[in-house]
């Protein structure tokens, strides 16, 4: 995997995303899984960033990135299309926009509701249709989408042009993790090691191990 965005912290470590590429941070939970994120989305003043090997500043790294947060981020006095309208960070979109992202993970028929009537799993749609409608190039999504959603996801993104690179977060191993072409353990709040998952499991250190020992 050829990095294309890199981020580095005394505190956390050194995150590497490919272009075009799955990469997932996993650990058990309370690990510090967002805490590593916080980089990544531009939100740790003592991380540094750089894209193509040339620093980025805080700000442009939160305009590339659009964020499904941990629990579900949606503002819960708006309807479910103006929640994907009015993007954080972000410009308003379209809301036809709005619409299509919505029809892509079958909420178009919720698109007037209340989304606080919605269920836990269903706001994680309407945050994950969101950050699709930003159009913005790489996803990063803290926590598990539910368990229908997750298979379709690859096929989902085929269908959104701009996402170039995908950034999950999850506390098991599973398909998405093992069809990934980069895994970061983490552990502490810092990655402990970061490769593919056939590669990760041949390493014989103890905290790489540990790691493996609470996701598997």
């Amino acid at each position: 995997m050829i990095p294309f965005l890199r981020v580095d912290s005394e505190s956390t470590g050194t995150l590497l995303v490919g272009l075009g590429a799955r990469v997932t941070l996993i650990g058990a939970s309370g690990a510090g899984k967002t805490t590593v994120l916080r980089g990544l989305l531009g939100l740790d003043r003592r991380a540094a960033a750089r894209l193509h090997d040339r620093p980025i500043d805080r700000k442009a790294l939160q305009q590339m990135i659009g964020w499904v947060p941990q629990g579900d981020g949606v503002f819960l006095d708006q309807s479910v299309l103006d929640n994907v309208a009015c993007p954080p960070y972000a410009k308003r979109v379209d809301r036809s926009v709005a619409m299509d992202a919505l029809d892509l993970l079958a909420l178009a028929d919720r698109a007037q509701s209340p989304v606080a009537h919605l269920s836990l799993l269903a706001r994680r749609r309407v945050a994950l249709a969101r950050a699709l409608a930003s159009a913005r190039p790489v996803l990063v999504v803290d926590g598990d989408l539910d368990a229908t959603l997750l298979p379709l996801l690859p096929l989902l993104l085929q269908q959104v042009e701009h996402v170039e690179t995908v950034v999950t977060a999850g506390c098991a191993v599973d398909d998405w993790v093992r069809a990934a072409d980069s895994v970061a353990l983490v552990a502490d709040g810092r990655i402990v090691a970061q490769g593919s998952l056939e590669d990760l499991e041949r390493l014989p250190e103890p905290a790489v191990k540990g790691v493996l020992s609470w996701v598997t």
